[in-house]
């Protein structure tokens, strides 16, 4: 195998990691902001008692 065939392939693997790494991030984010509002939801529904 040539060795641009190999770089290609290399610097190909590394985007595909970092837009998976992307896709990780940008889900646990939504799932942190969801649950944040769930316990400012509770809370708020305490305080107002």
């Amino acid at each position: 195998m040539s060795e641009r065939l190999k770089t290609g392939l290399i610097i190909a693997g590394i985007y595909l990691l970092f837009i998976l790494y992307l896709l990780f991030v940008s889900y646990r984010v939504e799932a942190l902001d969801h649950s944040y509002q769930e316990n400012s939801i509770t809370v708020n529904s305490l305080s107002n008692r």
